[in-house]
């Protein structure tokens, strides 16, 4: 099975160029991951490319991620890119869903890429007429086709700006309209509480009710638990590089091959990310996922450490799940508790040295602490679903890269009754003061609209707080 990787806006196409620089590295020493994430090429120069389309309405983050696939004095480039799935428009969207939604996709497809600069055959061979939507469609169209067994698309982008949330819910439902039968996983990425535009409220809460409809599984990362999270890691202020690099980190070793579902030849079929989907969202309807990573310890010349257990790795975990649980009590004033959640451990093969049933205990412990921190739900017999990876996932060109890890990716009840439902007030209030409603309103976004989104985030904080009793 193959997957496609859509790329849309600032915000997706960061996180994409700190993914694919990861999975590029993977996937350059490992057959499986080559076969997960990079499109075969043909014969001479054309060794593949990751399968991955980038879209934005403006250049900037794109330029940087062709400087990316630039061939460097040895001829080796760190990030191959296919031909012509690099696509942006000429202007921005303004930070407005509804530009991005109505406006934008009907926008003409920039041709001035300087392709020298980067030394980038771009294969812009488009129509003059030829839009973004159009054009984007065609570009995953011919990544479609190019798959083996193709199984689904993850699309990558941010609820807060314009062009992430506005386009990449659109694009979502025009590929649902396509490709009726196929996965729908978005990776999408919450605003900070404290405010990144007027309208980000807005943003989201119409970027959120169109996912709920087209997709099966939403990995929400919070920007403010992002930044605590890159904070932990890190001696000095944390960048915007440093947190995309961990939501990076976070996906890719949740849907990266692992050897738990792979056949006894061992070759990967690619059908993570959707028994990921099967295993965390028991409901259609609640659907909402919260991924962490926790790696062993890098150790360096200046500050050496000892090799991490697993028991020391999991109690980390299960530090932190609490950690969560307890800042949404006292915050809020409510429980959270776990409908279903993924456990992927991996770098399991040192167990097997020293015994064959080493291996088996862990996991098994693994799974009872587990078990015990997310607080499940008791109507779900089967909660935790554990995978196993006995290879380490090669993410970098340092020795320190190469370590183990426990990924635990939960369906929390806490994204339906705590965020959705403070999103519903912090949108109810601009709404009911009509605050910014003229820019929707000129861009196709009615109070019709507005109102049916509201009605299903309200929906969604109700199914959550019913499965969380």
């Amino acid at each position: 099975m193959s997957t496609v990787h859509v790329h849309v806006g600032q915000c997706g196409n960061q996180i994409g160029k700190e993914f694919w620089l990861k999975a590029s590295f993977a996937a350059a020493l490992d057959e499986n991951m080559k076969r997960a994430f990079v499109t075969p090429g043909g014969l001479g120069e054309d060794h593949g490319h990751v399968r991955a389309v980038f879209l934005d309405s403006e250049k900037k983050v794109l330029q940087n991620i062709l400087k990316l696939g630039r061939v460097n004095k040895k001829g080796y480039s760190r990030l191959r890119l296919g031909r012509g799935n690099v696509i942006s428009s000429a202007k921005g969207c303004g930070s407005n869903w509804s530009m991005g939604h109505h406006y934008l996709p009907m926008e003409r497809v920039s041709k001035d890429w300087d392709t020298n600069l980067y030394l980038y055959s771009h294969d812009f061979d488009y129509g003059e007429e030829d839009s973004m939507l159009k054009t984007a469609m065609e570009r995953i169209r011919r990544e479609v086709e190019s798959c083996d067994s193709f199984s689904g698309f993850i699309s990558w982008h941010s609820l807060a700006g314009g062009t992430g949330s506005g386009f990449g819910p659109r694009l979502c439902a025009e590929l649902k309209e396509r490709y009726p039968v196929a996965y729908q996983m978005n990776v999408v990425v919450s605003p900070l509480t404290s405010g990144e535009n007027p309208m980000q409220a807005y943003n989201e809460l119409l970027s959120l009710a169109s996912l709920q409809t087209d997709s099966d599984a939403i990995i929400l990362f919070e920007n403010d638990e992002v930044m605590e999270a890159a904070k932990s890691m890190s001696s000095s202020a944390v960048s915007f590089e440093e947190m995309n690099s961990y939501i990076a980190d976070c996906v890719l070793n949740a849907i990266s091959p692992v050897s738990s579902l792979s056949p006894p030849n061992g070759l990967t079929i690619g059908i993570e990310p959707w028994e990921l989907i099967r295993s965390a969202t028991p409901m259609h309807n609640l659907k909402f996922l919260h991924c962490r990573t926790v790696a062993q310890a890098k150790s360096t010349r200046v500050t050496p450490t000892l090799p991490d257990t697993w028991d020391s790795i999991c109690n980390k975990v299960c530090h932190q799940i609490r950690s969560k649980f307890l800042k949404t009590k006292s915050t809020n004033n409510c429980d959270d508790s776990t409908l279903a959640a993924v456990c992927v451990c991996r770098d399991t093969e040192s167990l097997k040295k020293t015994s064959r049933q080493t291996n088996q205990v862990d996991v098994s412990k693994t799974a009872s602490k587990m078990k015990n921190a997310l607080n499940c739900t008791k109507w779900n017999p089967f909660p935790i679903d554990m995978w196993v990876h006995e290879q380490k996932l090669f993410t970098g060109l340092a020795k320190e890269d190469v370590k183990k890890s426990i990924t635990i990716c939960s369906n929390l009840t806490s994204f339906g009754t705590v965020h959705c439902a403070n999103l519903l007030k912090s949108a109810k209030r601009k709404f009911d003061a009509k605050a910014y409603m003229h820019w929707y309103e000129r861009y196709g976004t009615s109070e019709t609209d507005f109102r049916e989104a509201f009605e299903v985030v309200r929906n969604i904080v109700e199914e959550y707080k019913m499965a969380g009793t």
